[in-house]
């Protein structure tokens, strides 16, 4: 950051600058014009003073304004001393702000001269200006007299239009040009510039033939060569080996027969002409080729992403064949290992089942009962853990069968209830309430596993004195409801989502205190949804949970219009 010292050496070393550069341009102009026999051609001041403006930004306006007014005064003074030294440079700049306050705000605050709609507004903006500004000109020199009006305005709106035009679109263009955009394709340009600089040579040269329609053709080349930028640099070039031929007495063989300010003229208007059309028509090429530039990055960069997209699909799919693969190898594995330890287990049950019974006399010692009892027990329990286990490899190994019959939903609600009677009894209460006789085709078995198993979990985890209704009811176009509900602990949407995952078990008091896999409901709801059903639930905690039991449509088979209800 810089000091307040160091600001101020900076500002006024910029504005010393200023003054020196724009009295330079301003004493070329006037040189000029005494040159060419009090012919205004050349006005550098103006076209680049606003070339200035436009790269540097608002911050400049002042410094430019005053300098370039002060070196315009300073320079005049070296051919003349009149109130015009003053009035003049006064009107310039007035022309110069005029002219950048319309186009920040009809254009905006940064002019990208190669988007063409901007630049034929600028040429726009620069030409009514110049048309306004020549009017206190013309009265300034006391010149309203006759057919003098006219050439007046035309002395000043001319040159001052020329200027804009010509200086400011190139200057900005090659000021404002992407870094590099020169060095990556030196060779190209290289190559189109030395074309135009030989096209322009046969024009200058000794050899009286008119070859200046060549030269719009070799900027044509320029431009689809190397875009806008090459063609500004080409303007560039024209402007000075033309200005500089035609002052040193080497104008074109068709304008040399000319007196030297008509020669300037027309070179000045030349190249405006050039300007004006080869600039937008530059502008849309460079914005079609970069259109088509980004269409074919975008087209790239959608094939990448299909690419990747490709690749990341086969790899999700070969990772879910090997997950799927795992799994089947997994559940096989449980399957083969449960029923392997299910024929010693069975060997246990029964010995320890006639241990007990004592079938075979006395043992002795009643220790030796309660101990045949507990290995009883515990291997009972044992066995119900692995066939839970053996059951869900099944239904993953998809080994799973059904074996459907008809049978009535009453019958096998008042069975599961009788089974689960004498555990719920002292504990909860439990009662049934059934609508109607209802048939339906499906496994029996495995409907009896899913009610049990749900019955089992409401008395497990229902707290003593709660209440446990069992029911089911036919819904006409869904199919049939079986429901569990009790007034027990309940569950969050966290602990529904565990109790229904694989060895979930939700984390409670009354949990721990009741051993398991945690494989009841998953196992259910496996087996509700290969009978085409399936298995919700709803709960709050301390609320309660209802299981809902679902049969689809299809396996109803009969029903009844009676509605019976039961209180055990």
């Amino acid at each position: 950051m810089q000091s307040p010292r160091e600001n101020v050496a900076y500002q006024l070393g910029r504005f010393i600058a200023l003054t020196l550069l724009f009295g330079l341009l301003n004493y070329t102009g006037t040189a000029l014009y005494f040159t060419a026999d009090g012919i205004t051609t050349v006005k550098p001041f103006s076209g680049v003073a606003l070339a200035l403006l436009l790269i540097n930004g608002r911050s400049w306006l002042w410094p430019v304004l005053i300098s370039g007014t002060l070196g315009a005064a300073i320079a005049k003074t070296a051919f003349y001393v009149e109130p015009a030294v003053i009035t003049i440079p006064l009107i310039t700049t007035g022309a110069l702000f005029l002219v950048y306050h319309f186009c920040q705000k009809w254009i905006g605050e940064k002019i990208d001269f190669r988007a063409w709609k901007q630049l034929v507004l600028f040429i726009a903006i620069a030409a009514a200006v110049s048309v306004l500004s020549s009017l206190p000109y013309a009265l300034g020199a006391r010149l309203w007299n006759g057919h003098q009006i006219l050439s007046n305005l035309q002395a000043w709106f001319v040159p001052t239009t020329l200027s804009y035009v010509i200086f400011t679109p190139v200057i900005v263009l090659l000021a404002t040009a992407e870094k590099g955009v020169f060095s990556r394709n030196w060779q190209r340009h290289l190559a189109a510039q030395c074309l135009l600089i030989l096209t322009l040579v046969l024009n200058i040269a000794p050899v009286g033939l008119p070859l200046m329609f060549m030269v719009p053709l070799a900027l044509l080349l320029v431009t689809m060569a190397c875009e806008i930028e090459g063609a500004a640099l080409g303007l560039v070039v024209i402007q000075l080996v033309l200005t500089a031929a035609t002052i040193s007495g080497h104008a074109p063989r068709a304008v040399s027969e000319f007196p030297l300010g008509h020669q300037l003229y027309f070179m000045q208007g030349f190249i405006a002409i050039l300007i004006t059309v080869m600039l937008p028509a530059a502008a849309a090429i460079t914005e079609r080729i970069s259109l088509r530039g980004g269409m074919q990055a975008a087209l790239l960069r959608e094939e990448k992403v299909n690419r990747a997209l490709r690749v990341s699909e086969q790899r999700a799919l070969e990772m879910a064949q090997q997950a799927q693969s795992a799994n089947k190898a997994k559940s096989e594995f449980l399957a083969s290992m449960s029923h392997e330890l299910r024929t010693p287990l069975n060997a246990i049950l029964g010995f320890s089942e006639i241990l007990k019974a004592q079938l075979y006399g006395p043992l002795g010692n009643a220790k030796y009962v309660e101990y045949a009892e507990d290995v009883h027990k515990s291997g009972a329990h044992l066995l119900d853990l692995i066939n839970d286990v053996l059951d869900l490899s099944k239904i993953d190994a998809g080994k799973m069968d059904l074996r459907e019959s008809v049978f009535p939903i009453h019958d096998l609600v008042n069975d599961a209830v009788t089974l689960l009677r004498d555990k719920a009894k002292d504990h909860v209460g439990l009662q049934v309430h059934l609508e109607g006789r209802v048939e339906v085709k499906a496994d029996k078995r495995l409907t009896m596993q899913i009610l049990i198993n749900l019955l089992s979990n409401a008395v497990k985890f229902t707290p003593e004195g709660g209440m446990i209704t069992v029911g089911a009811r036919d819904v006409p176009g869904q199919g049939l409801e079986i429901f569990v509900a009790d007034t027990g602990i309940g569950m969050n949407e966290t602990q529904l989502k565990k109790a229904f995952s694989p060895y979930g078990q939700i984390d409670s008091k009354i949990s721990r205190e009741h051993q398991g896999t945690g494989l009841g409901l998953p196992i259910s709801q496996a087996l509700a949804r290969l009978q085409g059903g399936d298995l919700t639930a709803e709960s709050k905690p301390d609320q309660g949970t209802r299981m809902t039991l679902t049969l689809p449509e299809t396996r109803v088979v009969r029903r009844a219009e009676k509605s019976l209800a039961v209180a055990v």
